[in-house]
This record gives structure tokens, sequence and C-alpha cells, in this order.
């Protein structure tokens, strides 16, 4: 082995030998897809990316596109049966193998809807469960052709930000998730720790919209796009700090 090659050995293995929490920092600068590729460079790093508090799967990053694909082909493809199930056995399979105790970041971006209404429902649990931070859901459908949209409403579950399971959002941001479902009555729901909120093209009535904010006491961040059923906004919260 020449020099050049010793020294990069040596480089590596210094780096191996930093603490899990540096290492993990490293990792989280990378894609998704780029973090787990790193599982084949050495024992050390088999199981590393397990640990990231960070999960953003972008269909921009784990489906590959065709050099020759214009943006409507490419459009078509990710709309279609078989680019959407590689999408979600990716997604089930990265939180399969998650060992991480708590997500500081989770997004989904793809443009799904309510047929995989019950999936997406569990990938929120997951994030929940690990007491996520950040909650991004982004189902735009900017790359997709108009003529192959055949959206049904997807309902945003309100109801799994139950206080009582002490969940503390800091960001929930809602790109295109069409609806979300004002908790039940006997739900009071977990945003009171949430910071900033961020919704576009999600169909709310003046009603649902208030009910949220009701709750949302240490809100300082709201932006709110492209909601045309929303007529006349108040919101009852005197100590909100809007």
């Amino acid at each position: 082995m020449n020099n050049q090659g010793c020294k990069r050995m040596a480089l590596e293995d210094k780096i191996s030998a930093l603490p899990d929490d540096i290492l993990l920092t490293i990792l989280s600068l990378l894609t998704l897809k780029q973090a787990v590729a790193t599982s084949i460079l050495s024992q050390r790093w088999r199981y590393l990316w397990t640990s990231l508090h960070t999960l953003n799967f972008r269909y921009e990053e784990i489906l590959h596109r065709n050099d020759g694909d214009t943006d409507n082909e490419w459009g078509c493809k990710i709309y279609g049966a078989n680019y959407m199930e590689r999408f979600k056995q990716v997604v089930n399979q990265v939180l399969r193998s998650h060992k991480a105790l708590k997500l500081h970041e989770f997004g989904i971006h793809y443009p799904l809807d309510a047929s995989c209404g019950d999936l997406i429902d569990i990938w929120v649990a997951f994030a929940i469960a690990f007491k996520v931070s950040k909650l991004e859901l982004n189902f735009s459908t900017n790359q997709v052709p108009i003529w192959v949209c055949s959206f049904k409403n997807y309902s945003f579950p309100l109801d799994l930000f139950d206080k009582t399971k002490t969940i503390e959002p800091y960001l929930v941001q809602l790109d295109r998730v069409f609806s979300v479902c004002a908790p039940p009555l006997n739900v009071d729901n977990g945003f009171e720790c949430l910071r900033e909120l961020f919704l576009k093209s999600v169909d709310l009535t003046d009603e649902q919209f208030e009910t949220i904010l009701s709750s949302c006491t240490f809100l300082e961040c709201l932006h709110v796009l492209y909601s045309s059923r929303l007529v006349n906004v108040k919101h009852a919260v005197p100590h909100i700090k809007l």
C-alpha cells in the first residue's frame, strides 16, 4: 500500500474513534440515503445511522430518476404505484431499524393522500412516540402533472397529540395535507409547547383553526398559505405570543 493509502486509512481510523455523538452530528449533515450508505464503511459504522435524531424522507433522494426523464415523466413515475410502494418500503425499513431515544426532526416529502392514510398515521405516531421536536409532512404535487392527480383528502390526526402523553412539538409543518381533524372532545390536544406552525394548502374552517390556536399558548410564529375556507379568523387566547 502506498503512503497516500496509509494516510487515508489513518484518517478514517481517527474519525471512527470519535464518540458516537460527534459521528451522529456528522451523519446528520448528510442526506438520509448517504447516512445509511456509511454502514458499509466498517463494523464501527454499520449500525450508527440507526441512532440518527433526524429522519427526513425525500422522494428525490430515495428514488432514482433516469437522466432522460422529462419533468412530466418523472412526475408521473413518482405518483405511480411502483415508485410509491418503493418509497413506503424504504420508510418502513428505516423506522424498523431506528434505535434513537428521541427524534429532533421527522419529515415525509412525497405526494401522498388518504389512500395511504393509515400508514401516514403510523408514521406520525412513530414520530410522536420518539418525542419529535419538528414534524413536517409535505405532500406537495409540484412535480406531478395535474392530469395524473386524483388526490383524496388526508386528515392530519390531531388526536394523536394528546397532551397527557407529554408530547412537546416545537414546530409542525404541513404542506398540502388537505385537512386537519379536530380532536375528539375528550382529547386535549398537546400543542401547548408548539412555537411554530406552518400550514400550506391545508383545508381548514375558521372553527377548526380557532380550536387549534386555542391550545397554542406559546406559539411565536404562524404561517398560513392557500387555505381558501378561512374567512374570518379569530383567536381567544390573550396571552398568545403572536
